[in-house]
């Protein structure tokens, strides 16, 4: 049955990560407040591609990090993909209903089934998976003001992010750096298996 997914910062949902190991905590840097959080990814059950724009690109690899942000006000998600040497791989933005603390103390968001993606290598973007909302409307998974919403947030997203590459690699570059003691010591990391 498709329905609206809610997805969480340890990412257990993601069954081809097989350990990892993760820190977060609320960050407000110049450009950004909300929670952040960073992913060591240890070992992966096979590396992990993507094909955007007609170009293959491993998100998912042993010695990889992401790095999430979910912001206050809860109407997008971004994981960027780090390679092992801690350049970006590409910045994938969520599109959610909200992002709320769970029970546990882990960030979590509410998945609007739309996604747009940067290429870190070119800063060009693409919209993913509208048939799967378009879908999720047929289906009664979602509601007409939901459907809108998911488009208008969408949009809001893409002015923000065409032709700005450069800032969002600055912004998550000094939300990162707010990790360095972790990546030094391990902090207090979660471990995920």
């Amino acid at each position: 049955m498709l329905r609206m997914k809610e997805k969480g910062m340890l990412r257990r949902e993601m069954r081809r990560l097989k350990s990892t190991r993760c820190v977060f905590r609320p960050v407000s840097v110049e450009g950004f407040t909300g929670t952040a959080g960073l992913t060591w990814i240890d070992r992966v059950e096979q590396p992990w591609f993507v094909t955007t724009a007609g170009k293959r690109l491993y998100i998912a690899r042993e010695g990889y990090t992401w790095l999430q942000l979910a912001p206050e006000a809860g109407e997008w998600w971004l994981t960027v993909m780090y390679d092992r040497d801690k350049q970006p791989v590409q910045y994938y933005f969520d599109i959610t209903l909200k992002n709320f603390m769970g029970p546990e103390g882990e960030m979590r968001f509410l998945d609007l089934f739309l996604d747009v993606v940067i290429n870190a290598e070119d800063g060009s973007w693409e919209e993913l998976d509208r048939e799967e909302l378009d879908l999720a409307l047929e289906r009664g998974a979602i509601d007409r003001a939901t459907h809108a919403l998911a488009l208008e947030r969408a949009r809001r997203l893409e002015r923000a992010i065409d032709g700005r590459e450069a800032e969002w690699r600055a912004l998550c570059r000094r939300v990162r750096e707010t990790f360095r003691e972790e990546q030094k010591t391990d902090g207090d990391v979660r471990e995920i298996l």
